[in-house]
């Protein structure tokens, strides 16, 4: 039973809105209440278990983080590398033609 809130104000206590109460109201007040302790419970297990899921891929990112950065240092020494390579291919080259002429 909801009473509107003029209703509510005339009982001076709780005793008396509960007396007004008939039982079936009661367990249905009951009942929601165990569910929703129920359903906070669940979520907070849920909310346990997304966290530890959340901690291990941060974990996973950071890893691949650090590949992705050791990746991307070889790569530009290998580029480096290459260039210093071209460089003397090209000095040789040079050296070849000058001897040749």
């Amino acid at each position: 039973m909801i009473l509107p809130p003029n209703d509510l104000e005339s009982f001076q206590n709780i005793g008396q809105l509960d007396v007004n109460l008939n039982s079936d109201s009661i367990c249905y007040l009951v009942w929601g209440v165990q569910a929703s302790a129920l359903t906070i419970a669940e979520m907070k297990d849920k909310l346990r278990t997304l966290n530890t899921e959340v901690e291990q891929l941060q974990g996973e990112v950071l890893y691949k983080v650090k590949v992705l950065n050791k990746m991307h240092v070889d790569y530009a020494l290998s580029v480096k590398a290459r260039t210093g390579l071209r460089d003397e291919i090209t000095k040789c080259a040079s050296m070849v033609k000058d001897k040749k002429v």
